[in-house]
């Protein structure tokens, strides 16, 4: 049914202006990968001509009030797929479409560490019991948790590169999927520039002198993704080494 992208992207399309009264402006599907093949999780809104602030909901489901298939969760399905790069691969666990009266529209995605860790819970665990429903809203959301939200989970969402074939194509991957810089300026706030350098020179000086100390996984990490944005104006060939004893620290600590 789904052979190509923009059969797909046709077929979403089509379902919500089919689902859609016959006044409305802009429309927008926001998809949650629940489950891949299984389930998805689906908030659908339009604004009306007539009010440009307010939104309206609707459902591509239901024709006239009555329940419908439309397909679009198969559709994702495919989409997903298509987009893996391999087998393993995860390209993104939410999708946005957007398409406006006129016939416009645009899809994006993201892959949010936030919903993966809620998604991996027990629904019947103490742990999901305990989960504050503001900030399940939150994960559930597009714009998902803010940067500054305290993540106590965060250090079981790591995943670090395999350090006995260590690239710097691999740090570069790592340092765009976790990059604590923002939670450390606004802790720092106008003594970040000194702290933060201050910070990276005694970890790389603790590992250049092979030294015995504890430092806590946003540290490493920091100090990783700091050293990886100064590392082309360095006269350093030793910045592989210095990384990988890094991701040996942290896998001691997650």
């Amino acid at each position: 049914m789904f052979d190509t992208i923009d059969d797909i992207y046709n077929h979403i399309g089509q379902a919500m202006f089919d689902a859609l009264p016959d006044e409305w402006d802009i429309a927008t599907l926001t998809l949650l990968m629940d489950k891949v093949d299984v389930s998805v999780t689906m908030f659908q809104k339009y604004l009306d001509k007539s009010d440009s602030k307010g939104y309206k909901y609707f459902s591509v489901n239901k024709r006239n009030g009555v329940a419908y298939e439309s397909k679009v969760s198969d559709a994702f399905y495919a989409l997903f797929h298509i987009m893996k790069k391999n087998e393993d691969d995860v390209p993104w666990n939410k999708a946005r479409f957007e398409m406006t009266s006129e016939g416009d529209f645009s899809i994006d995605f993201k892959y949010d560490e936030d919903f993966a860790w809620y998604k991996s819970l027990d629904i019947d665990s103490q742990e999901y019991e305990d989960l504050d429903i503001d900030v399940i809203n939150q994960i559930k959301s597009w714009e998902g948790l803010p940067e500054s939200y305290p993540r106590y989970w965060a250090k079981t969402l790591l995943v670090l590169p395999n350090v006995d074939t260590l690239t710097r194509a691999d740090v570069s991957a790592f340092t765009l999927k976790y990059n604590n810089s923002a939670l450390l300026k606004e802790h720092w706030q106008d003594n970040y520039s000194d702290n933060a350098m201050r910070l990276w020179e005694e970890v790389k000086q603790t590992y250049k002198n092979k030294k015995e100390k504890k430092y806590s996984i946003d540290e490493l990490i920091f100090a990783l993704n700091y050293d990886f944005a100064v590392m082309p104006y360095q006269n350093d060939n030793d910045d592989l080494d210095f990384y990988k004893w890094i991701f040996l620290e942290i896998s001691k600590l997650s």
